[in-house]
């Protein structure tokens, strides 16, 4: 692990715990459906909140729900009381192929809107992404930066009575970059395709790997970093190699991919260490060698439960053994919160 990362992880996190002692301005968020729908309206609900904590804000919401007919001064009055300066107003209507979304962003203490969007995101499996989108052009409008940016920070105090809490972590005031450095954890077992030299020796192999890291603080993209190790077993050519081989990986890696909300995601990995090459003849003691190996991968999946995912990957390793280097394509089955 190289020493300037982790000494500039440890100041990050520094900064971090320092930042907890203080507040984000509060915004009163509210989603209004018609009709309503509980499922559209969690996926409405969830993400605006997600891209208003990313943009320094913390949301809090009604224990209630209100009718579609509510007027918006019902829900300014709603914002007053909970004591937020800020109030996020979504109206949405669905139909069979699109969701119609009127947002708003109101400085409650005056009355006055500081930013309207209207916007027509059609029904895909990228709608999360899609209203995400649509809430970080409004908030990142200059009227309604300057109006968050006005707003003094203050020591961390219980949320306001008739509020839902606040949601995420500390982050930092930029309006484009995410939270906060995140742990992440993915698995996947896949076949090993023996190419090159070494299929002359073995012919297939069955591997399981893991990769645990951090996902960085950045914006647009999902990037990543952290450790792999794997395991595999390779199947000889009969009457070649009375016995039994093993590979076993350890490494760092580093992984790029499009942005979480995203419920289909897409994205490639590459990284590289040391392999162990374990060799037990059939009557003999085993032997062991350690050499350098590189892999890589593309991949996509789809999120299942929370930030949970199934997905696909097609990989290649090469491992740098002089007398029969192992090449393969592996293609796998993961799971986890990586991709």
């Amino acid at each position: 692990m190289d020493p300037a990362r982790l000494a500039g992880g440890g100041v990050l996190l520094f900064l971090l715990c320092g930042a907890a002692a203080f507040s984000q301005p509060l915004v009163y968020l509210e989603a209004v459906g018609s009709p309503p729908e509980a499922k559209l309206g969690g996926v409405v609900t969830g993400t605006a909140k997600l891209e208003l904590v990313q943009a320094g804000l913390k949301p809090v919401g009604s224990r209630t729900a209100h009718a579609p007919a509510s007027s918006d001064r019902t829900f300014v009055l709603a914002a007053k009381e909970s004591g937020s300066p800020f109030l996020f107003l979504v109206r949405y209507t669905s139909t069979p192929e699109a969701v119609v979304m009127d947002l708003s962003f109101v400085d409650v203490t005056k009355d006055r809107i500081l930013k309207e969007r209207h916007e027509t995101l059609p029904l895909s499996l990228d709608l999360d992404s899609r209203v995400a989108s649509a809430v970080q052009r409004l908030i990142e409008d200059p009227s309604v930066r300057e109006a968050i940016a006005r707003v003094p920070h203050t020591p961390e105090r219980a949320a306001p009575p008739g509020g839902a809490g606040t949601v995420g972590t500390p982050v930092r005031p930029q309006m484009t970059e995410r939270s906060s450095w995140a742990f992440t954890f993915s698995g996947q077992a896949s076949p090993l395709l023996l190419v090159g030299g070494g299929s002359t020796y073995f012919r297939y192999g069955a591997d399981v790997s893991f990769f645990g890291g951090v996902q960085l603080p950045v914006s647009r993209i999902s990037l990543q970093t952290g450790v792999q190790l794997g395991a595999t077993q390779l199947f000889p050519v009969p009457g070649l190699l009375p016995g039994s081989a093993y590979l076993f990986l350890a490494g760092l890696e580093a992984r790029v991919g499009t942005p979480p909300p995203a419920t289909v995601r897409i994205g490639a990995r590459a990284g590289g260490g040391a392999a162990v090459i374990m060799v037990q003849m059939q009557g003999g003691s085993p032997q062991a060698t350690t050499v350098p190996f590189v892999d890589g991968g593309v991949a996509a999946s789809v999120r299942i439960v929370g930030a949970v995912a199934l997905g696909v990957e097609l990989g290649y390793l090469a491992v740098f053994e002089s007398e029969y280097p192992v090449m393969g394509l592996a293609p796998a089955l993961t799971v986890g919160t990586s991709w």
